[in-house]
């Protein structure tokens, strides 16, 4: 009987209490320092490398070429950062925002017009994430510097814009509009709402090759539209599962575990 490996952190979110739920029986739950159990034959990776560390990527590199990795090690590589999310972007031809890496200690030359936003290169559930001004920006970075925690990016703010998600799980999709009226990141932990939605044609055929180009056989495109365009923010390898079951009534980890 195949028997299931969860790389996860942390044991107490929705996710991992919906995995129990539905497969418990027949999973292990692994830490990154954990060693890989011989009657595992897949690898499910619940791990984001938001605190900086490459240990689950390590874990993952350790395990015997035998073993299904849900994603796999290369997507998990590209898409754990939001600057090699970008360069993938750019290479790729995949409509984004302009951005510059404050990991270098360096300011770009000019700053980009108007109001800015300021995320981390790996992200947590929204946390980090702020708009500023440029006067604002200046002395955030200056605190930063004097700390030294510059592991950030810096882009321009989209304005007037409409943040939706698209989950994906094999051939599975769902599509959801995403807001906030507290925040400037409609992320779940930041008390983000979401509602079932729909998006363009010409939007889905894009997103589609970049879900076939990344290699994932699950995760979330966060995206913006506004009347320029739209513009992804980001692909998701990790992400959570509470919105989209609570609004499609469907078992999201029965849909990822089609792999398995």
């Amino acid at each position: 009987m195949n028997k299931l490996g969860v790389l996860s952190t942390n044991i107490k979110t929705a996710f991992m209490r919906r995995l129990m739920e539905e497969v418990g029986d027949a999973t292990f739950v692994l830490h990154p320092h954990d060693e890989f159990p011989p009657e595992c034959t897949h690898l499910l990776v619940r791990t984001s490398g938001y605190s900086r560390d490459d240990q689950d990527l390590n874990f993952i590199k350790r395990c015997p070429a035998s073993v299904k990795i849900i994603n796999p090690t290369v997507t998990l590589e590209i898409f754990r950062s939001k600057n090699s999310q970008y360069s993938f972007f750019e290479t790729h031809r995949v409509p984004h925002l302009p951005w510059f890496d404050l990991s270098e200690g360096k300011l770009p030359e000019n700053l980009f017009p108007g109001n800015l936003l300021v995320k981390p290169r790996r992200g947590f559930g929204g946390w980090g994430v702020r708009k500023l001004s440029h006067q604002e920006f200046r002395l955030w970075w200056e605190s930063q510097v004097a700390v030294g925690d510059i592991d950030y990016l810096v882009q321009p703010f989209a304005e007037e814009a409409i943040e939706y998600r698209i989950f994906f799980a094999g051939e599975f999709r769902f599509k959801m509009e995403r807001t906030n009226q507290s925040g400037i990141t409609a992320n779940l932990r930041t008390g983000g709402e979401a509602k079932k939605s729909s998006l363009p044609s010409e939007v889905m055929i894009e997103m589609e090759s970049l879900i076939k180009l990344s290699g994932a056989w699950y995760g979330a495109i966060d995206l913006l539209i506004n009347r320029h365009g739209f513009y992804v923010l980001e692909l998701n390898v990790v992400p959570g599962i509470e919105q989209v079951e609570a609004l499609s009534g469907r078992s999201i980890i029965r849909e990822i575990l089609r792999f398995y």
